[in-house]
């Protein structure tokens, strides 16, 4: 049995890096929280995720999409390139 005093947070291991609000801190309480600082090669691997469109494809592939879908889906990703490319180059050439 659980005297009155002692509290639950002693069972549970982790429990004291978790301030009474439910965010990582002193542990005392209160609403400190440090967030994490991320190291550069979790940096690097989130930027090239995001520029290969992994997180996209995840997303997509997350349900299922029926081939015509899927068709017209890529067919406006390509048109949508290639207004972009197109921009592009008019803005570096000039014409």
């Amino acid at each position: 049995m659980r005297h009155e005093n002692e509290s639950l947070s002693s069972d549970i291991p982790c429990a004291r890096y978790f301030s009474a609000d439910g965010y990582p801190g002193s542990g005392q309480g209160g609403a400190s929280y440090a967030a994490p600082v991320p190291d550069a090669t979790g940096q690097v691997h989130a930027t090239r995720s995001q520029r290969e469109g992994i997180f996209r494809e995840m997303k997509l592939r997350a349900r299922y999409e029926k081939p015509s879908e899927r068709r017209a889906r890529e067919a406006a990703e390509a048109v949508r390139r290639a207004r972009k490319s197109e921009k592009k180059r008019i803005e570096r050439d000039g014409f």
